[in-house]
């Protein structure tokens, strides 16, 4: 199935940009590869258990902004 636009996520690029990181190194910071991350920012990539969890304790974005519900 493949992925389907779902919305970017605005409060990643904001972290990543707050910290001066490109895509590569906020994905290695991830565990993640950088087109998966790059993925996530567009809106292309879905946030799912686990990977949600890890990028809400990384970056200090809270669950709710990143599955859109704030």
């Amino acid at each position: 199935m493949p992925d389907t636009l779902i919305r970017p996520y605005p409060d990643l690029i904001t972290w990543r940009e707050a910290r001066r990181l490109s895509q590569t190194d906020a994905a290695k910071l991830l565990g993640i590869s950088q087109s998966t991350y790059s993925r996530m920012e567009r809106g292309v990539k879905f946030l799912r258990g686990p990977l949600a969890k890890r990028i809400m304790e990384q970056t200090g974005v809270s669950l709710e902004k990143l599955v859109g519900i704030v």
